[in-house]
């Protein structure tokens, strides 16, 4: 284990190198960059799951611990931070190189 490395294994290098190559877009959680989609796309359907996000949280518990997996760059754990007294993130990139 190196000193970048917890006991889980988890190579805090790795995990910096990705954060401080990655640029904040809309269209990322949608796997939508690279393919010609207009950002105006990313922010429709943002603003389209945002509003049924907010009705299914509607009445939880905000004291409450959401665990938000496949959260990519972050978007909705943004967002359930702002609601939630706990938010858990959860992104797995499993790469062979």
């Amino acid at each position: 284990m190196t000193l970048l490395q917890d006991k889980t294994g988890l190579d805090y290098s790795k995990v910096s190198l990705y954060w401080n190559n990655t640029r904040p877009s809309i269209l990322g959680p949608y796997m939508m960059d690279g393919f010609g989609f207009p950002v105006g796309a990313g922010r429709f359907r943002f603003q389209v799951e945002t509003g049924i996000v907010q009705d299914l949280i509607r009445g939880l518990d905000r004291n409450g611990t959401v665990l938000d997996m496949g959260s990519g760059i972050g978007y909705w754990t943004e967002c359930f931070a702002q609601y939630f007294r706990k938010v858990i993130s959860i992104e797995c990139n499993i790469s062979k190189s």
